[in-house]
This record gives C-alpha cells, sequence and structure tokens, in this order.
C-alpha cells in the first residue's frame, strides 16, 4: 500500500478504494489545490507493457475530453518516477452496477429505467465527439451518490473506446491499440457487429451493449447465458435474438421491455438509431426516468406483469435530449415508484 506516497509530486495518496488485476484505486488530495481525488495506479507487472500505457492515455485523452454529468471527469494522468503509470479521476462514492446486481440479483424497473436514461445521457454526449465505447456494461457504469443524496449513473473506462470514422479530431492511437490485439469488448455485451468483427462501427454498437446492460438489470442475467466459452457467447449475441423479457422477467413493465428489446435488435439498421433517441424512449416509457436516482434499497420483483397489453416501441418526445430536466411542478408532482424503499427524487 501507498498511503502517505506522494504521486508525481502533487497528489497525496490518503486510503485504498479498490484493488483489481491491473492495478489500485486511493482516494488522495492534491497537495497545491487541497482537492480530493481518485488516483489509478498500474500494477507493476503491467505498467511495462506498451499496451496498458496507450490505454491509459486514450482513457484520459478521451473522458477527458467529453463534458458529461454521466460520464466520469478525468483530470491528469502520466507517469511517475517510482510509481509509474496513474490517472486522476474525481472522486466517486457509491458502487458500480455489477456490484449491484451481483447482490440483489434484479432492479427495481423504475430504477432501471433511471439508469439506463442517465447512461443514454452520457452516451450521446460522446458520441457527438466521434467517440464509440465499446466496452459498456455493468463493470463500467457506476452509481455515485452526490452530496444532496441523489444518485447519477456515470460511465467509466474509455480505455478501449474507438474514434468514430468522421469523426472531427483524430486519434493516433487508434489503429495500434486495434493491431495488438487488446480485448475489444467484453462477450457478454459485445453488439453483433462487434462479435464479428466488422470495422465499421457506430454508436448503435454502444446502444445494444446497454441495452444488454439493463436487460441483465431487470432480470438478472445477459441476454445470453450459458456457452462454454467466450466465442460461444459472442457467436449467441451474433446471431441469436434475446430470449423476450415478458417471459423471464414478466414484472417489467411491456414499454420498458420494448424499449430494451428495441436497443438489441441483432439488425442495426432496425435497432435503435443512436442514443438520444434511447434516452427519449426510456423517459416516454417511464417519464419519471428523467429524474434523477433516490436511495436504492434492496428490492425483490412482483410475481406477477404490472402492466398489460401489447408491447410497443414508445416514440421519443420532441424535446432534445440534451435539455437539462425541468423539475415537477406542484400541480404535476413527480408518481414515485417505489417497492421496498425505490424511488426517485424530483
Amino acid at each position: 500500500m501507498h498511503e502517505g506516497r506522494i504521486v508525481a509530486g502533487r497528489y497525496r495518496i490518503e486510503r485504498p478504494l479498490a484493488v483489481g488485476s491491473m492495478g489500485e484505486v486511493y482516494q488522495a488530495m492534491h497537495v497545491g489545490l487541497g482537492k480530493l481525488v481518485a488516483i489509478k495506479l498500474i500494477a507493476p507487472a503491467h505498467a511495462s507493457s506498451p499496451e496498458t500505457a496507450v490505454r491509459f492515455r486514450r482513457e484520459a485523452r478521451m473522458a477527458g475530453a467529453l463534458e458529461s454529468d454521466y460520464i466520469v471527469q478525468v483530470f491528469d494522468a502520466g507517469r511517475d518516477d517510482e510509481l509509474g503509470l496513474y490517472l486522476v479521476t474525481e472522486l466517486l462514492v457509491g458502487e458500480d452496477l455489477e456490484t449491484r446486481i451481483a447482490r440483489d440479483e434484479v432492479l427495481d424497473p423504475p430504477i432501471v429505467a433511471a439508469i439506463g436514461y442517465q447512461v443514454a445521457r452520457g452516451l450521446a454526449k460522446a458520441h457527438v465527439a466521434g467517440v464509440i465505447h465499446r466496452d459498456l456494461k455493468p463493470g463500467n457504469i457506476f452509481i455515485a451518490q452526490r452530496d444532496d443524496g441523489a444518485r447519477v449513473a456515470k460511465i467509466l473506462d474509455f480505455g478501449i473506446s474507438k474514434r468514430m470514422p468522421d469523426a472531427l479530431w483524430d486519434d493516433e492511437e487508434d489503429s495500434y491499440v486495434t493491431a495488438v490485439g487488446i480485448t475489444l469488448g467484453t462477450p457478454d455485451y459485445m453488439s453483433p457487429e462487434q462479435a464479428r468483427g466488422q470495422p465499421d462501427l457506430d454508436g448503435r454498437s454502444d446502444v445494444w451493449s446497454l441495452g444488454a446492460t439493463l436487460y441483465e438489470a431487470l432480470c438478472g442475467h445477459p441476454p445470453h447465458v450459458g456457452g462454454s466459452s467466450a466465442t460461444e457467447r459472442m457467436q449467441r449475441n451474433a446471431y441469436d435474438d434475446a430470449p423476450p423479457l415478458s417471459s423471464i422477467a414478466p414484472w417489467v413493465p411491456r414499454d420498458l421491455s420494448a424499449v430494451v428489446h428495441a436497443a438489441l435488435e441483432r439488425d442495426r439498421d432496425r435497432r435503435t438509431p443512436d442514443a438520444a433517441t434511447f434516452a427519449r424512449a426510456i423517459e416516454r416509457a417511464v417519464p419519471q426516468a428523467r429524474w434523477a436516482l433516490s436511495g436504492l434499497q434492496r428490492s425483490s420483483p412482483p410475481s406477477a406483469p404490472v402492466s398489460s397489453g401489447p408491447p410497443t416501441v414508445p416514440a421519443p418526445p420532441p424535446d432534445d435530449c440534451d435539455e437539462p430536466p425541468e423539475p415537477p411542478s406542484s400541480a404535476n408532482p413527480v408518481q414515485f415508484f417505489r417497492r421496498d424503499g425505490f424511488g426517485f427524487a424530483g
């Protein structure tokens, strides 16, 4: 552990936050500004890898260039003479969605809708900037608690992101990342075109990955389970439709199920066309999704469906996805969805 060490002459490590196979994350203090941050240090076994260095530079460059409440802020990156590669981000309090699903198996549909809405807003900003994430999954979505107690979903880890062909800025390292064979996604959440190795990925690939993530949050597992290898799971993503949520998670409202399945269309020309449209469709299906997440408490799904009628894909409302949400008026208060403590804050 490195408590008390100074990184790059300006970040004093205070306490550990997380340990993973690639390195460690600490809470640190900027000694000049008195600002708390999170700092990621790469383990020595990986720090000398040129692929890791490229990934760090990409994450710092791409995430650092994106301004969104729903994308983790990256402040700094570099190499310390003694501690090696480091990446400095905003300090988040909370947990990632993977941890949440592992603990509770399923989340309440309104909570899933709110997470999906916020992540889609973040993706929309990234796509406008010409950046495809390529590794969106529960482990890369962090549910952070703000000072006012509300929760906000933030996208993490742009290390294997890709520049779109028509982006307005160049990424000289993009071809290098692909060439050296760094994993270009996680099998359970790779879009069909990504699983097939198609080079012309666009924002619709991230839309599919978000759909797969919300599918798991609603029913407890990714769209395709089983399979003895990553290749087999990728093949199922590419060539098999996801089982309908109505048959495995009947408590999910049909309109919300329709939005998720529209994102999981294997033919990307039939899929939800972009993240902004996805966010608006979620809001139409669950209007409360537009507001911040409230306290996440443990919940169990009901045993019966909560809505009826044929599934329909909701049409997006005419508002711009990038507009800040308007708070509910007293004449039209937020309808709180609560089951064992779940809800939304207006």
